[in-house]
């Protein structure tokens, strides 16, 4: 598709944060499927719009998942029920087979997703600056405060966090690795908005970007992913785009067409990894790639849908939806990318409005951007 107007810069901020929503909830009911007849047979028209979770997924690691820490172990410990994510350690029972958001409802957003917002009404807090320190006290706050979300789920690198926080780390050294579950693509899911955040005051942005990366997670790789993706956002955000065909056609106009700037954005950034972005895309014509959490392949997986599916974002998030596998970062990092690139004409009304926490939502997101 292409934008019937050239969207504003605070147009396409905008859209870029509801994609973020819009793609994490999409996902949420099919995320970390890695069989797709199962997938076909929860939801046999695939998922074209928001679904509620299954209450059981067969296969599901979550009942080997540590309850006190990182990654696969033992069901005993109390992070989980206690500390945050108040009352769902029974989901994460030794034997059980239960979805990993099973507590959540239609449209609704997982922790990580949430967490954006906490991010933002940081921001908000602090006048339109991004504070590392800030951010982490109300990360902090929203996790250990029982009723401030419903997930049943939290990533290795919360459950490490906490679990350092109650050996009596001061927050700014919580931060941990577990050299597997750490070095994921849900590192990116909160980058929308801390980008938006250092442009609105007119700072750097990878500096923010890996100020808050290394607030969460101790990682010596996710930087490189981080400022390929924040180029990648920028690119679109900022680089004027053709109108219609006659702006192209007068040639008065440096811009270009949404889906060429960001299709060539992406190429760049496969270029930075090395590999042939086209050759890949090649070998899905007819499937999608499915991966699962860890950073290389998923950002690669990531290129693969931004390239085949530039011209429409939400088929994109769709596919990338009923891809399976680590969907629900990768298509909430998507997400932003599209409505940073088409700006709010990109999403159909149905996207926003049928997100549960619609109005929430909508009030951080002008509450975020009046620094913009």
């Amino acid at each position: 598709m292409e934008a019937l107007k050239s969207p504003s810069l605070k147009d396409k901020a905008v859209a870029a944060l509801w994609g973020l929503f819009i793609g994490d909830a999409l996902a949420m009911p099919a995320h970390w499927y890695y069989d797709l007849r199962q997938l076909k047979r929860d939801f046999p028209k695939g998922i074209k719009g928001y679904e509620s979770p299954p209450m059981h997924l067969p296969g599901s690691i979550l009942n080997l998942s540590n309850t006190g820490g990182a990654g696969r172990g033992s069901d005993k410990g109390t992070i989980i029920g206690e500390v945050i994510n108040h009352g769902k350690r029974q989901y994460w029972t030794k034997g059980e087979n239960y979805h990993y958001h099973c507590t959540l409802q239609k449209g609704e957003n997982t922790l990580e997703a949430q967490l954006a917002r906490v991010l933002m009404r940081s921001v908000v807090d602090q006048k339109g600056w991004f504070h590392p320190e800030e951010w982490l006290k109300a990360f902090e706050t929203f996790l250990t405060t029982p009723g401030t979300h419903n997930d049943t789920y939290a990533s290795t690198y919360i459950r490490m966090f906490f679990r350092n926080r109650l050996a009596g780390r001061p927050l700014t050294e919580c931060a941990d690795n577990d050299s597997h579950n750490v070095d994921a693509i849900d590192a990116l899911t909160l980058l929308p908005p801390v980008i938006l955040a250092a442009k609105m005051k007119q700072t750097d942005e990878y500096t923010a970007v890996a100020s808050y990366l290394s607030s969460t997670r101790k990682s010596r790789i996710l930087n490189r992913f981080g400022d390929l993706y924040c180029k990648i956002f920028l690119t679109v955000l900022n680089e004027e785009q053709c109108s219609s065909s006659a702006d192209e056609a007068d040639g008065s106009a440096k811009s270009k067409f949404p889906a060429e700037i960001l299709r060539t954005a992406a190429l760049d950034a496969a270029q930075s990894l090395d590999f042939d972005l086209e050759k890949l895309v090649s070998k899905y014509q007819d499937s999608d790639p499915m991966t699962a959490c860890y950073i290389d392949s998923s950002f690669r997986a990531l290129l693969v849908f931004i390239y085949k599916y530039a011209d429409d974002p939400v088929q994109g998030l769709l596919a990338s939806v009923n891809a399976g596998g680590e969907n629900v970062a990768r298509s909430a990092v998507l997400g932003a990318l599209f409505g940073a690139t088409y700006g709010t004409a990109g999403w159909p009304t149905w996207c926003t409005a049928d997100l549960k926490d619609t109005n929430a939502i909508s009030s951080d997101i002008a509450s975020f951007l009046e620094f913009f």
